[in-house]
């Protein structure tokens, strides 16, 4: 089920992806590749421009895993998805909570760009 869940991904089917993603989960909810496949389905709306949902299930991500390795690519997808739906002062705050809190990491180097491109967009 990961795997083709994986492989629908890879192939952009975002629907079908998400549905064997869930169907795993559901199955093997203590399994080590659960944090993968939650993360994967927040993906699949990004993925599809369906921005508000990707935010909600990142969040989702973010508060069932907060020690997994993605957490700081899930805070930088929600600030992504929040600039392309124009609520940039939301954004600001998932960006900069994603810099305070793994500042050494590669999302918070893309994040403090973004930032600096938000800072002449007000």
């Amino acid at each position: 089920m990961y795997s083709e869940g994986y492989s629908n991904l890879s192939q952009g089917k975002y629907k079908d992806a998400r549905e064997q993603f869930e169907l795993f989960i559901s199955k093997y909810p203590n399994s080590s590749k659960a944090p993968d496949a939650q993360y994967w389905i927040a993906e699949t709306y990004y993925r599809e421009g369906n921005f508000e949902e990707a935010i909600l299930e990142f969040q989702g991500f973010i508060e069932a895993y907060p020690r997994d390795s993605k957490v700081p690519l899930a805070y930088l997808k929600q600030g992504l998805s929040l600039i392309n739906i124009g609520r940039k002062e939301e954004a600001r705050i998932f960006l900069q909570t994603l810099i305070d809190k793994y500042p050494q990491s590669e999302e918070a180097k893309v994040a403090q760009e973004k930032l600096k491109g938000l800072a002449g967009k007000r």
